[in-house]
């Protein structure tokens, strides 16, 4: 039988959360929590495991006589995890003298179903921990679903004060039900904690939204972030925040949406705050989330650059751990709604500028002219906003990239001039709704906070657009019969100026409608700039180039005529002495990966860790 303290521990969040009134009261936490103040860094893990003891003992100490406190950790035991895990084993007695008397410890592994009990013995949980460290688990996994798994264990135990504690570094969104994940949190009475990296901004790393299956794990991968049947054995792409609104993603990548350090691959830009399908278990049960900086050594005392090693060489050191440029002080002002989706999408409803944003979204996703390179994970029907599956869309007939006859060229230019109206005709959209007075004050609701700066960014990407496509249009303009006679033709791009800054020399295009595009596009970045500074909104535009595209000229040369050649030569090419093949002169260099992990997963690129 539960007892009355555990009651109101259940019920209280679920109350604060029914009437929009933010995260569980001081009676389940020893501080407050806001939507900002979920999401903490720590430079130590042990700070981690540490700073939940303590609020284990702020708990325990308001009435003595109830059962001992129990902290179950929750690890995700990649081998990437390793030293973190080493770590967690070696503070766990100065996670006992800072917590409450008589706090018992216990582990659970995420996919191994490894469980040691809570125990008042450190040397059970070190042991746990080392058989986790040891035998690594790698490879797809639902992290939620180990949280549930975690949490039914977490229920059965005493009527203390309760929290779990989930470490992982590997951890890139992916969710499968997270209702059903904080239904099972509430149930079990704990506080929810996690230690986890860096979010991309407003999307999963590394995803194309495509469905994808992993047969031996049973698992299919797709995204929906409010699935209305939930198949076993499906994952979904998580986020930073509820519902994705901005279409970050471009045909011909001409927003520069995303950083590009190498390339292959792309990485989004890191977005200051942690995934939002565990921020929002935390909000909900009164725990917070540490996002934290995995490419530093898991024990380290201070930022200092390592000493270079033969087993541990220094190169690529400073580039991965840079401190981040935000400024967290005003990034916490446009935090993420960490409420259940079903308020979040209840209160976009009520937003002019989401219902805008999300119609423009739609309107450049057109299959037949398609702008943007996916169509997102809500729909509008009539004034209403709805959830469906978010997909890619693929353009099918993209211009050729080089162009051997006047034909090619008017082909390209008619695929260039109907994009150039699908965003001149979204923008229409964007300026009367930015004509329409705000309806919620500055700084009155995060959300609506967030959408604005959402839907002020949209309006400086459709215009670095719209200039884009008229720069290549103005290239493809140029391109004479003599350039495609004996010649093929393509255009290139040439950066003409980057971030927010005029460039010290004046930009001069020929032609006067051009230079306005030009000067139109830097006016709304620096204004953008301005009202956004330090934050993920003006770092897109800082790393951004404004572009314009030049004509590039070949001669074809001829195919070379068989009849002309030896007989030795067309029978032996590329044969040695012996007839076998050879390999070629200059084999292709491998490209090489990023070092460390990804760039902007919490201090893994040069904007990120604090």
């Amino acid at each position: 039988m539960s007892s009355p303290r555990v009651l109101a521990a259940i019920l209280v969040p679920l109350l604060a959360l029914t009437l929009g009134i933010g995260p569980a009261p001081a009676e389940v936490t020893s501080e407050a929590r806001t939507p900002a103040e979920i999401y903490e860094r720590k430079q130590h893990i042990a700070d981690c495991l540490c700073y939940v003891a303590r609020d284990l003992k702020a708990r325990w100490e308001a009435d003595t006589t109830q059962d001992p406190a129990e902290l179950v950790l929750v690890i995700d035991p990649t081998s990437s995890l390793k030293d973190e895990i080493d770590v967690l084993a070696a503070s766990l007695e100065r996670a006992w003298n800072e917590g409450p008397a008589g706090l018992r410890i216990g582990v659970y592994g995420v996919l191994t179903d490894v469980w040691s009990p809570p125990s008042r013995i450190p040397k059970d949980a070190a042991g746990a921990l080392a058989g986790l460290a040891f035998l690594p688990a790698d490879g797809p996994r639902s992290i939620l679903s180990g949280v549930r798994a975690a949490s039914a264990r977490v229920r059965g135990g005493g009527n203390g004060p309760k929290a779990m504690l989930l470490v992982s570094q590997e951890f890139d969104g992916a969710e499968d039900d997270v209702e059903a994940t904080r239904e099972a949190v509430v149930a079990s009475g704990a506080s929810f904690y996690c230690v986890a990296g860096e979010s991309g901004f407003e999307r999963a790393w590394l995803q194309e939204f495509e469905a994808r299956d992993y047969p031996a794990l049973g698992f299919t991968e797709r995204y929906n972030p409010e699935p209305r049947k939930l198949a076993p054995g499906e994952m979904y792409y998580g986020a930073e925040v509820a519902f994705g609104l901005v279409p970050y993603r471009w045909e011909f990548d001409l927003a520069q949406a995303d950083f590009v350090w190498v390339r292959p691959p792309r990485y989004p830009v890191p977005s200051g705050f942690g995934y939002w399908s565990l921020a929002t278990l935390s909000y909900t049960s009164g725990g917070r989330y540490f996002v934290y900086d995995f490419a530093l050594p898991a024990n380290h005392e201070s930022r200092q650059e390592p000493k270079e090693t033969e087993d541990a060489p220094r190169k690529g050191w400073a580039r991965r751990n840079r401190p981040t440029t935000y400024d967290y002080a005003r990034l916490g002002l446009f935090a993420p709604d960490l409420r259940p989706r079903e308020k979040v999408l209840k209160s976009l409803n009520k937003d002019w500028r989401a219902q805008t944003i999300v119609r423009v979204w739609e309107h450049l996703a057109n299959e037949a002219v398609p702008v943007v390179q996916r169509i997102g994970a809500l729909e509008r029907r009539g004034t209403t906003l709805i959830t469906r599956p978010e997909r890619p869309v693929r353009s099918e007939n993209a211009p050729l990239t080089w162009f051997e006859d006047m034909d090619d060229v008017k082909k390209a230019a008619g695929f260039v001039k109907e994009r150039m109206a699908a965003v001149e005709t979204a923008l229409k959209w964007w300026e009367s709704a930015n004509a329409k007075e705000r309806k919620a004050q500055p700084g009155e609701d995060p959300l609506a906070e967030r959408i604005e700066a959402d839907f002020q960014l949209l309006g400086v990407q459709l215009r670095k657009v719209r200039f884009h496509h008229g720069e290549a249009l103005a290239a493809l303009d140029s391109i004479k019969p003599l350039d495609v006679t004996y010649r093929r033709a393509r255009i290139v791009p040439k950066p003409l100026a980057g971030g927010v800054e005029l460039p010290l020399k004046k930009i001069d295009l020929g032609d006067e409608d051009r230079d306005a595009r030009f000067a139109e596009v830097f006016l709304a970045q620096s204004r953008m700039a301005r009202k956004y500074p330090d934050t993920p909104w003006s770092l897109i535009l800082q790393k951004g180039w404004v572009l314009t595209f030049e004509k590039d000229v070949q001669i074809i040369e001829p195919e070379p005529d068989p009849r002309r050649q030896r007989p030795e030569d067309r029978e032996g090419k590329g044969k040695g002495k012996d007839g076998e093949s050879k390999p070629p002169a200059n084999p292709p260099t491998p490209v090489k990966p990023p070092d460390g992990p990804r760039p902007g997963s919490s201090g893994g690129g040069p904007v990120t860790g604090k």
